[in-house]
Formats: C-alpha cells, sequence, structure tokens
C-alpha cells in the first residue's frame, strides 16, 4: 500500500469514525426523545386512569347510596306490615278485654244485686224478729 492509500484510507476509516459516532448521537437523541415521549404518554395515561378510577368509586358511592336506599324502603315497608299485624293482634286484644270487662262488671252488678237483696232480707228478718219479740 503506498502512503497515499494509507492515507485514504486512514481518511476513511477517520470518516467512518466520524459518522459512526454522529450516527450513534442521532441514535442516542432518538432515543432520549423516544424515551420522554414514553414517560409523557406514561403520565398522560396514569393520569387518565386516576380519572376513571374516581368515576368509578363516585358511581360505586352512588350504587352502594341506592342499595341503602332499597334496603331502607325494604326495611319501612317490613315494619308496616309489621304494624299492620301488631295492630290486628291489638285490637283483638282489645276486644278480648272489654269482653272481659262487660263480664267483670256483670259480676259485679249481680254481686251488688245479690249484697242488697241479703241486706234487705236481713232487714226484713230483723223486722220480723222485732215484731215476733212484740208480739211475745
Amino acid at each position: 500500500m503506498s502512503d497515499e492509500e494509507k492515507f485514504k484510507l486512514k481518511e476513511f476509516l477517520q470518516k467512518e469514525k466520524e459518522f459512526k459516532d454522529k450516527q450513534k448521537k442521532a441514535w442516542e437523541q432518538d432515543l432520549k426523545k423516544i424515551k420522554s415521549e414514553i414517560i409523557e404518554i406514561q403520565l398522560r395515561f396514569e393520569e387518565r386512569i386516576s380519572t376513571l378510577f374516581k368515576k368509578k368509586l363516585f358511581f360505586d358511592v352512588r350504587i352502594m347510596e341506592q342499595e341503602l336506599a332499597i334496603i331502607r324502603l325494604t326495611i319501612m315497608l317490613h315494619d308496616a306490615k309489621e304494624t299492620v299485624i301488631d295492630e290486628k293482634k291489638y285490637a283483638e286484644e282489645k276486644i278480648k278485654l272489654e269482653q272481659d270487662l262487660k263480664e267483670r262488671e256483670e259480676e259485679l252488678s249481680l254481686y251488688y244485686a245479690t249484697v242488697a237483696d241479703y241486706e234487705r232480707r236481713l232487714e226484713s228478718n230483723k223486722a220480723i224478729k222485732e215484731q215476733d219479740q212484740e208480739i211475745r
């Protein structure tokens, strides 16, 4: 190889090295750019996921509120049914107690009538005894 060819080879290798360095720098810049885009996309994705999660929580809370309202209405209906049943039971008990009261009043009235009759008989017997004593 001659000096000129060596020089051209050296120049070629130098240019090749410069080209590879430039190519490497360009690729590194592209890589950095792509990495920053990936990070930006990731942040937007995470932000979107966070927003959707918050919406999901919001709707979950609304659903639970509606379920709670349904449970409360069910309890109110159940209580209303029990109230009707209790009302019937208390009405029956009231009628029974009123009948018992009537019977007791009748028995008491009969008792007072019997006492009054005994008192009249007693008075009558006393009067008869007094008359008998006067006659004797």
